[in-house]
């Protein structure tokens, strides 16, 4: 279950507390600009995105805000990034 809107997600033992696909895509960074998140590449990293400008940013983990709620982006551990509440 999704620890912000409480929707259904798939059960993951290791990251039990992620946010669901539509929480994360409400992230915005610490100043309120909308942000998107990817992998750097194969070899890891999260990639951030600001979509209001267009640059991108690399960082190893990464603090948004997802509806009010303080949450940090890492990478997942086979690929692509997970949300979670700090």
């Amino acid at each position: 279950m999704c620890p912000i809107c409480q929707a259904d997600v798939p059960a993951s033992p290791r990251y039990p507390d992620a946010l669901c696909a539509a929480c994360a895509g409400a992230a915005t960074d610490l100043e309120g600009r909308p942000v998107q998140f990817y992998n750097v590449d194969m070899t890891g990293g999260v990639m951030v995105h600001f979509p209001d400008d267009g640059t991108c940013r690399e960082f190893g983990t990464f603090d948004c805000l997802v509806r009010g709620v303080r949450c940090r982006v890492e990478e997942h551990r086979f690929g692509g990034v997970v949300l979670r509440p700090v």
